[in-house]
């Protein structure tokens, strides 16, 4: 391997102790992605940029894509968003590539519903729901019911907690995560089966249902490639 940074909204982590002696390789958020940088960098990976969408995040994946001073961008992502790749690539005279990948582990959908009856998680289960009132009641009643904790991530969390929740189910000495959508993003976790508690979610302005490729991409967290939970 080689030293990488990690630079977050929350937190500053330098591969050398120091901020005075930073990496020549760094992994950010989007939000932190330096597009003033003074010297060009090789390469630049730009991941979920299908959050290109999204009315209140999406504005930073336009700036890093016309911002960076990279000599190569790698652009991953959902396929539904080259449209709007293609039109902004256009406006800077760059040359576009697509490629297509297919996933690297099976995805099996269940063939049941649980039915609300939390009696019958299993160790690798991943609860999802998109209130941070649902997640706290979904884990009051798989604890009362299996007698076994559970790990919570949501997106309130500060990233140390998350982190430590994070590695208390990666570790399996808590074997269930009751998680919203931030498992989708940015988090690696041991998920076996997720379990969606609802299909819809309040957008800041009114409930409304999933779509194809939000439903697609935490239904992915399960059995990822590398990880314990080889198949989904």
């Amino acid at each position: 391997g080689v030293p990488c940074d990690l630079v977050t909204g929350e937190e500053r982590i330098y591969a050398s102790g120091s901020e005075d002696s930073p990496a020549h390789h760094v992994a950010c958020t989007i939000e932190m992605a330096n597009v003033y940088a003074t010297r060009a960098y090789d390469v630049a990976v730009i991941d979920e940029v299908q959050m290109i969408k999204d009315k209140d995040r999406g504005g930073a994946w336009t700036r890093a894509i016309l911002g960076l001073p990279a000599n190569v961008i790698h652009i991953c992502g959902e396929p539904t968003t080259l449209p709007i790749l293609q039109t902004l690539i256009d406006v800077t005279g760059s040359d576009i590539q697509v490629k297509s990948y297919n996933r690297l582990t099976s995805l099996v959908p269940l063939k049941y519903s649980l039915n609300g009856d939390y009696s019958n998680v299993r160790p690798g289960d991943c609860i999802v729901t998109f209130s941070r009132n649902k997640i706290f009641q979904i884990r009051k009643q798989i604890e009362q019911t299996t007698r076994q904790p559970c790990a919570l991530v949501y997106g309130g969390l500060p990233a140390a907690t998350r982190n430590y929740q994070a590695e208390l189910f990666n570790s399996s000495k808590v074997k269930v995560l009751v998680a919203s959508d931030a498992i989708g993003m940015g988090i690696n976790l041991n998920i076996k089966r997720i379990i969606f508690h609802t299909l819809s979610k309040y957008d800041g302005g009114s409930i409304r249902s999933l779509s194809t490729s939000q439903t697609k991409q935490i239904a992915g967290r399960a059995g990822r490639f590398g990880k314990q939970n080889y198949e989904g």
